[in-house]
């Protein structure tokens, strides 16, 4: 069955920073490719440079942001005119009619300018199609933003090469996008123009600079080859030979479609609901646009890539604009069964980039950014190791990293865990040293549980040992009195004061309620502070019983998370946002199972449609969360090598794995209470191992 047509790319645009449904782009692009392109209508509005409700469009831009909270880089924009060449964005934008957007195809007629623009991106590069219908002349314009850029037109007029150093400020000086042209038609000099006024020496440079190549008067069709790179004109336009050199658009449209119905079905799933199934393969869709492709491959076909740490060309993969916070919990669990072996390139790249820095990263994009609690790359590479995705020597090398981060506190405050020192004596991070201590604190201790799972591995018998009683600090954080883990000072005291529903300060993008449960490798544990499985059952019922309310607390403001989370009627589990994800699975794990499918059932039914996300998607996390509640198990632990199982909500799923098929037979009304993988009887969890041996699933 093909799925292509199935995803809608436009799942989650329709946000704004004060209310979420994805805060997505709907971004054309191969699966994990460097080539991202999207419909600028705003670019004013920063992040949210895209709305479907717009009517009118600034041009087509190459993006590369991971997020609309972060800054883009490695841009420009792209558009077809006719007449006079407009830079300004007020002044350039035009209406269109006839759109086609899917994952590697935009199609849309410029109405201002009577012309036609067809993309197709590439891993690497592009072909565009454009078709005018006027007699105005005819012209294809870059817009590059506030960079220094540069030009070069060849003396046949049929390449155009150059760069625009769209960085931010945590990239090399000397990083830059570099970008190479070629047309089927030469460009006409009378008419190229630069945003500075005419062009005559056939190259120009300067900050923030427009180039507008206009075509002789008798051409009204112009093919156009687009390559980049992040390392040198000459590599850009290898990419550009390398990637649509010999293919028609034709042939390339069908390459990119091909790309995706290759991803799109290693899950097939049965359904009489279409809203579901367009939905479910629009969350397929997103979980294969990053970690986005940074590296490159030379003339010898050797993997290259640009460094930000030293401005240098290293060997070797790279992948880069993901933030392990949000991945960690879901997404690379979902890489584990259907792409395995891209998951441990991945981790090569990571690996490599702990080379570049002498730090693991934790939110690259391209380079560390710092951003978010604790150090989950942890859980990722754990993950790798435990599921038996890395070689020796990568293993080797992750858990050196890992201790790295565990060990020695960085100068620079992006790199690596806080307070390391005091957390490793006291088993805590204190919240009079440091903003969100709790959530701190509890990655922390999950990272040391990674570390302990990774150290079994290999055989590293002291340092497992050593970890996995590090990762029983949590402990020193659970205050009887209030019920809850909380902020506790360097002293050892609690704050006098307490409220679960003030948000911020001791949290992150939450309150107690959304983030003191996040013990994921020691619920049992965490039950026997509450007095036992059923006690911390009663706390879970409290937390969806009680009204989804919140005080803004250290925020001040109400945040978008907390009126994503009001509008919801989930109680004090914000599945808006990742700190809730696990939480109705802690049932199952207390042998509560039909409650979490209960709840698991509900969010699926209510909270996702083909249009909307319930909140910040980020980086295919709540997409894949998506899926593998349809699915019926999920990743709770993911560093755990094990699924936690609740019930499907399709008749049947179907997932293509690298040694054969594993089919979910379940359904809408089916309630978990009895599950089996051929034909053995399961109890909460089944092991990823297990899984990868395919058969049957069946859910009674």
């Amino acid at each position: 069955m093909k799925h292509y047509n199935d995803v809608n790319i436009k799942m989650g645009t329709d946000s704004h920073p004060l209310f979420s449904q994805g805060n997505t782009l709907p971004l054309v692009s191969r699966p994990f490719g460097a080539a991202s392109f999207a419909l600028q209508t705003q670019g004013a509005s920063a992040g949210w440079f895209y709305n479907p409700r717009h009517k009118q469009t600034e041009g087509v831009r190459l993006t590369r942001l991971a997020s609309p909270w972060l800054s883009d880089y490695a841009n420009l924009v792209l558009l077809p005119q006719s007449g006079e060449a407009v830079f300004d964005a007020g002044r350039r934008s035009t209406s269109f009619a006839q759109e086609e957007m899917s994952p590697a195809y935009l199609s849309l007629y410029l109405r201002r300018y009577r012309v036609q623009m067809e993309l197709v991106p590439g891993v690497r590069s592009a072909m565009l199609r454009l078709r005018w219908d006027g007699e105005d002349g005819a012209r294809l314009t870059l817009l590059p933003f506030a960079h220094e850029t540069s030009y070069r037109i060849s003396e046949d007029g049929l390449t155009l090469t150059g760069f625009t150093k769209a960085g931010h400020h945590y990239t090399h000086p000397d990083f830059a996008l570099y970008f190479a042209f070629r047309f089927d038609h030469p460009v006409d000099g009378a008419r190229t123009v630069t945003s500075e006024g005419e062009m005559s020496s056939g190259a120009a440079r300067g900050v923030g600079l427009g180039m507008s190549v206009g075509f002789d008067a008798g051409v009204r069709s112009v093919q156009v080859r687009m390559g980049i790179s992040y390392i040198s004109e000459e590599q850009a336009l290898w990419n550009l030979e390398a990637e649509t050199g010999g293919r028609s658009f034709a042939d390339f449209q069908q390459e990119g479609r091909d790309a995706w119905e290759d991803y799109l079905s290693r899950i097939e799933i049965e359904t009489d609901d279409e809203a579901v199934r367009r939905t479910f393969y629009s969350c397929l869709y997103r979980t294969a646009l990053f970690p986005r492709v940074f590296h490159e491959y030379d003339a010898q076909g050797k993997a290259v890539y640009f460094d930000n740490a030293s401005g240098s060309v290293h060997e070797g993969v790279f992948y880069t604009d993901n933030g392990f916070w949000d991945t960690s919990k879901t997404v690379y669990a979902l890489y584990a069964l259907i792409c395995p072996d891209r998951y441990a390139e991945f981790v090569q790249g990571f690996l490599n980039c702990y080379d570049d820095t002498g730090w693991l990263p934790k939110w690259i994009s391209p380079s560390e950014l710092g951003m978010m609690p604790g150090t989950l790359i942890d859980s990722v590479l754990a993950e790798a190791a435990v599921k038996g995705l890395l070689t020796q020597e990568q293993a080797e090398k992750a858990l050196e990293g890992m201790l790295h981060h565990s060990r020695v506190q960085a100068e620079e405050e992006r790199f690596g865990r806080r307070c390391v020192e005091e957390y490793r004596r006291k088993g805590y991070v204190p919240r009079d040293l440091a903003r969100e201590s709790v959530n701190q604190t509890l990655d922390y201790c999950f990272g040391d549980f990674c570390i302990a799972q990774i150290a079994q591995v290999l055989g590293k018998t002291q340092i497992e040992e050593e970890y996995r009683a590090r990762s029983q600090g949590y402990r020193c954080l659970f205050d009887e009195r209030t019920g809850f883990i909380r902020g506790r000072n360097a002293d050892g005291s609690f704050p006098a004061d307490f409220d679960p529903f003030a948000w911020g300060g001791d949290y992150c993008e939450g309150s107690a309620w959304q983030n003191a449960f996040s013990v994921y490798h020691d619920i049992g544990g965490l039950a026997r502070l509450y007095g036992g499985a059923v006690q911390l059952e009663k706390k879970i019922d409290e937390l969806f019983a009680s009204e989804p309310r919140f005080d803004v607390g250290a925020y001040g403001v109400e945040i978008h998370e907390m009126t994503e989370m009001a509008v919801q009627s989930f109680g004090q589990c914000a599945l808006s946002n990742q700190p809730s994800f696990h939480l109705p699975y802690i049932y199952a794990l207390l042998g509560r199972r039909e409650k979490t499918v209960y709840w698991v059932k509900r969010a699926v039914r209510e909270l996702f449609t083909p249009d909307a996300f319930c909140g910040d998607e980020d980086n295919g996390s709540m997409a894949a969360l998506y899926i593998f509640n349809m699915l019926g198990f999920y990743p709770f632990c993911p560093a755990s090598g094990e699924y936690v199982l609740s019930a499907p909500s399709v008749k049947k799923a179907c997932l293509r794995l690298p040694s054969g098929e594993l089919t979910v037979l379940g359904g809408p009304e089916s309630n978990g209470n009895s599950v089996t993988l051929r034909g053995k009887e399961l109890g909460e969890r089944v092991a990823y191992a297990d899984l990868m041996q395919g058969g049957t699933l069946a859910f009674a």
